[in-house]
């Protein structure tokens, strides 16, 4: 559990706490990641920490709570940008993902999630599709979805659409971190199975 004790702490002091707590989790998966490698640099006792957290996994599931944030954000502003396009959307939010270049300390983090934790961590930041992830999907991206070149004509239907397209995003993810896939090889690879949902394989009947 995350203490109110942390939420007391400036700005400036949780900020930088977190960042050597991202260094350290980039560095080595959670099973090896130490209280005492974060407190040492933190410049805090060891005895200190546990004013702020019950134990290490609980800053490990912060940092991805604010990963989670991040990509809802993401998923909001594409949305804007893409006037509504959830194929489009699912493709930027897809590469922010996997974008080395967009923060080193992050990716090294999802780096590990996916080589060396346990799949209680992994389904936190990438749930498996269920009917309340579904149900949030359509919460999230409902409002902004530009319906009128979709075949869709319920909200279960929606459902189904972004189930698939977030089984997709999921198995990308993962293959991604674990198979060591070259960026440019996974993102064809993507939007190839974008285009499948989304055109379907049928030829049109004459």
């Amino acid at each position: 559990m995350v203490k109110q004790t942390f939420y007391n702490l400036s700005e400036e002091n949780r900020t930088e706490l977190i960042k050597i707590a991202k260094k350290e989790f980039a560095t080595r998966p959670i099973h090896e990641a130490t209280v005492a490698n974060i407190v040492q640099q933190y410049g805090i006792a060891r005895s200190s920490f546990y004013n702020y957290f019950d134990n290490i996994e609980d800053l490990f599931y912060y940092i991805l709570q604010e990963f989670k944030d991040k990509m809802k954000n993401k998923i909001n502003e594409s949305m804007d940008k893409n006037k509504g396009d959830i194929f489009k959307t699912f493709i930027d939010t897809f590469e922010y993902i996997i974008d080395s270049d967009n923060n080193e300390i992050d990716r090294g983090i999802m780096r590990n999630l996916f080589l060396n934790s346990n799949s209680n961590a992994q389904n936190f930041v990438m749930p498996k599709p269920d009917k309340n992830e579904i149900e949030q999907g359509i919460k999230l991206i409902g409002e902004k979805l530009d319906r009128s070149n979709l075949k869709i004509n319920s909200d279960m239907e929606l459902m189904l659409l972004i189930e698939m397209l977030t089984d997709n995003l999921f198995q990308n993810v993962v293959h991604f971190f674990m198979m060591d896939i070259p960026k440019k090889i996974i993102i064809e690879k993507f939007k190839k199975k974008i285009d499948i949902i989304k055109y379907g394989v049928c030829k049109e009947e004459k």
